[in-house]
């Protein structure tokens, strides 16, 4: 029964890592300031190329960001 718990709350940590990258991917998309929001961009279209699967492509996108 631990083992599985202790799986369960890595899933959760990994999932909670994954939204805060997604966020703040989102946040540079929307950004006002042309540099950060350029370099959103072309990680997006960048990782975009690589599937046409949308999950998998903004996986891609978020572990392209720095760890926060």
């Amino acid at each position: 029964m631990d083992k599985s718990l202790s799986k369960l709350r890595d899933a959760m940590a990994a999932a909670a890592a994954e939204q805060q990258q997604f966020y703040l991917l989102l946040g540079n998309l929307l950004s006002p300031d042309n540099v950060v929001r350029k370099q959103a961009e072309m990680r997006f279209e960048t990782c975009q190329g690589k599937g046409r699967n949308f999950p998998v492509s903004m996986k891609c996108v978020i572990r392209s960001y720095p760890q926060t």
